[in-house]
Formats: structure tokens, sequence, C-alpha cells
């Protein structure tokens, strides 16, 4: 058994070096988000002194090692910093000292350490983000994305769909059918083993296959058309109200960015009345939707939200600009569980983390964190929408601001419903489009908007070879 550990130890040292040396960063990106969904913390973790390792996060410091050696050798071209990159940069600054002064204050700790869940939420996902900023835009390197992400896309829609017919022998890893394995056992989950991660990257790579189908033929349109399907029953099934809400709102933006003449008008007029209709007709069924539990306890979930509400703004009007520290509210909300002021059951969230991503950081970072990360998301948003405007941009580069416009749509909508820092999963998917979608702005071959000093560029002063448009992706059927 040594002789064997040994060969190994071997084998991954040269592998690792040769990795280190010429790896593709942008494959591998892609790689670790496949890897943390699918291999995360169930599937394998040991502990390195105080901290536990998992593939994910190995698989992070080994691209963080790559990309200083890559750009110590010169491969990587320099990017000066950009408006995004400083206030995300103020922003973990803020959330750092934040984790400090809540360890001063003495308010005490959650089971997941604040200091954990600053690194897993925050820092882990800057670091994606960081290194894909830095790596050159291409049309082949979009395309692999949308491909990448569709045929991800195409295993969690089937996975969700064996598990909601409970057909556990065709689920991978086979972690997904234990029931006393992460949360919300009785929806589709896949392999992140719960429905929120689940539905947030599924729709997405819904919204990739979408955008992938103008770059193949037509076979491969049809193939990929008859994917959605399957996608569209993951989502349904994952049975959560926040991923419907942000899969519907995600659609919407694509398809008003993609669509165009009396297609888009159609398409998106039918997806209003469908969704009023929904929402009159089926309102008690959705707020008392019957999953895991019994339709009672739906609805109670439902109904905690306002009670988060009303403690977090209590809180925050106490300590308005520093909060109570970053990670811990649920300690320091017990003394607001006691209020008999007013007319809710407020000590049923006690020993609860937050529901809500904007509210957890306006009572534990007060008005500083929350305007910051607010800021960091219009200006991700902002580079996104200008490039899409841009009429120089290529059609891959406008493909690529779609994508990020209409997953920001997503992922907003799972923060006001949802506190996604407690593993990198969440946040690292969103982190990276932002990261490719900031790149263009540095990428001559996109023609961007702005130019290395953030100033605003003419586009009768750029170099231009003949604008291309987005297509038209119906233009197949």
């Amino acid at each position: 058994m040594e002789i064997l550990a040994l060969i190994a130890a071997v084998a991954a040292m040269l592998w690792g070096t040769l990795f280190v040396l010429r790896g593709s960063l942008f494959v591998s990106l892609i790689l670790v988000l496949v890897v943390g969904a699918c291999f995360g913390h169930q599937f394998m973790h040991f502990d390195v002194g105080p901290l536990t390792m998992t593939l994910d996060r190995i698989a992070i410091l080994g691209i963080a090692a790559a990309y200083v050696v890559q750009r110590f050798l010169g491969r990587l071209e320099p990017k000066p910093m950009t408006k995004q990159d400083v206030v995300l940069f103020a922003f973990l600054g803020t959330l750092t000292i934040s984790t400090i002064y809540g360890f001063a204050i003495g308010q005490g700790q959650e089971e997941v350490s604040a200091a954990w869940r600053l690194i897993a939420g925050y820092f882990m996902p800057a670091t994606i983000y960081w290194i894909a900023r830095k790596l050159p835009s291409s049309r082949d390197r979009q395309t692999l994305l949308l491909g990448s992400l569709t045929c991800f896309g195409v295993y969690l829609g089937a996975t969700g769909i064996a598990e909601h017919a409970h057909q556990w022998w065709a689920v991978f890893p086979k972690v997904i059918a234990d029931p006393t394995a992460g949360l919300h056992f009785g929806r589709a989950r896949g392999p992140m083993l719960q429905s929120v991660t689940y539905g947030l990257y599924l729709t997405i790579c819904m919204l990739a296959a979408w955008l992938w189908l103008p770059r193949l033929s037509r076979g491969g349109r049809l193939t990929v058309f008859c994917t959605l399907p399957l996608m569209m029953a993951g989502v349904l099934f994952s049975l959560t109200r926040s991923v419907w809400i942000g899969a519907a709102l995600g659609m919407t933006i694509v398809l008003s960015l993609s669509l165009r003449g009396a297609w888009r008008q159609m398409v998106l007029g039918s997806i209003m009345v469908a969704g009023l209709l929904i929402g009159i007709t089926k309102n008690d069924n959705i707020v008392g939707l019957k999953r895991e539990g019994t339709a009672a306890e739906s609805k109670m979930s439902a109904n905690m939200r306002i009670s988060f509400a009303y403690v977090s703004w209590k809180m925050f009007l106490d300590r308005p600009l520093m909060g109570v520290g970053f990670g811990n509210f649920p300690v320091a909300v017990r003394p607001y569980l006691e209020d008999r002021s007013v007319d809710m059951q407020l000590r049923q969230i006690r020993g609860l983390s937050h529901h809500n991503t904007l509210l957890s950081l306006l009572c534990e970072t007060g008005i500083i964190g929350l305007a910051l990360f607010l800021t960091l998301l219009f200006c991700w948003t902002r580079t996104a929408w200008s490039v899409w405007r841009d009429p120089n941009s290529s059609d891959w580069g406008q493909s690529q601001a779609t994508l990020m416009m209409g997953a920001m749509g997503v992922y907003v909508v799972q923060l006001v419903f949802h506190d996604l820092t407690f593993t990198s999963m969440e946040n690292s998917m969103m982190y990276l489009l932002a990261g490719l979608t900031v790149a263009l702005q540095f990428n001559q071959g996109d023609r961007s908007i702005y130019d290395q000093r953030w100033t605003f560029v003419p586009a009768d002063q750029m170099q231009t070879d003949s604008p291309e448009t987005i297509e038209n992706p119906t233009s197949a059927f």
C-alpha cells in the first residue's frame, strides 16, 4: 500500500506540475463548477489541520497556483483594474472587517463559522472571478462555455426527472438517493443535494442551451432544442418557488434580448399571459405547495420570510452602519424574537439561518456592506448591458452579455429568498460569468466600448471590422 501511495503521489505531482505550467485555465474554471456540484463535501472530504478539504477546494487552489505561475511566465496578458474590481475588493474588505468586528463585540458564532462562510461564500468565488477576467476572450471559448453548460444541464435535467420518478438506479452520484444527505429530499435536487442551487444551475444551463442554438448545424439545433423540455422538467420538479420565479425572469430577459420582431412580441406576450393566469388561478396552490413536508409546512415556510424581514429591519435600526458582524445573525437575533408588539410568530425562526441574502447583509454588515454588494451587481449588469448594446460587439460577445443578464435575473431572485453564502457553489457560477463578461472590455477582437483607462471610446474612433449582430435563435425552425 505504501508503494501504491508513493506512486500515486509522484503521478499527482507530475500531472499537477504539467497543469500548472501548461493547463487551460478556462477549461479548468468550467470543470471546477462541475466538480463542486457533483463531487462536493458529501462525496469526499478530509481534514488538513483546522480546514476541511474537498475536491472543488483542492481544484480552486490548483487553478490559483496555475494562474500565478502562468502569469509570472508571461503567458497571460496583464489587464488593469476596473471599477468592478475596485468595488469587489472594497466589498471583500468590508466583509473581512465585519467578521473581525463580530468576534470583537462578542455576538457569538453560528454552527457554520463566519470565517468559513467568508472564505467559501465569497473569497473562493472571487478567485474564480479574478482568474476569469484575466483570460482572453474568443468565439471558440464562448462556444465551449455554452456547449459545456448545455451538456451539464442535460445531466441535471435527467437526474431531476429520475429523482422525481424515484428511479434511484439512474442517479449519479449515488449520494443523491440518500435521504439523510443534504436538504430537500423528495424534490429534484441533483448532486448539489439541495433544490435551490440545483435550480439555479439548471436554469442558467437552459439559458446557455438556447443561446448555443445559432452556433449549431440544423441537426444540432434540433437535438439541443429537444433537450430544453427535459431541463424545464427538472426546474419544475425542484418544487421550489424561487427557482420557478427566477427561471421565468431569466427566460424573459434572454428571450427579450435574443428574439427579434414578431417572434419577440408573440413569445413574451405568451409568457406574460401565462404568468398572470397562473398567479390568479394557482396562487393558493403555489403558496401551500406540498413538497417533502405537508402543505401547511410549505405555507408556513413562505410566511416565515415576513418574520425574517421584520427582525432584520429591527437589527439594522440598532446597528445601521456596521451591523452585528458577518455570520452572527442566528445568535444576534435571539433578543428580537421576544418582541410581542407585533402579531407574528417570531420564535419560529429561532436557530435558523437567514432566508434572504440581501437582508442578511443589511443586518450583519450594515448599510455599507449591502450598498457595496448591490453596487457590484449593478456594475456587472451595466457592463453586460453596455457590451450587448455596443454596435461593434461581435455576436458571441453579445451572446455572453445576454447570458450574463439572464443569469443575473435568476441569481437576484434566489438572493431575495435564500442566503447563498454557505458553500462556494451558489456564487461560483455567477462570479465566473461575471469575470468572463468583464474580460470582454479588454478584448480587441470584441471591440469593446471601453479602453483600459475606463474611458468611453466612441464607435467611430474604434478599429472595426464589419459589425456582427446576434443571430435569431429561432431561424432554424
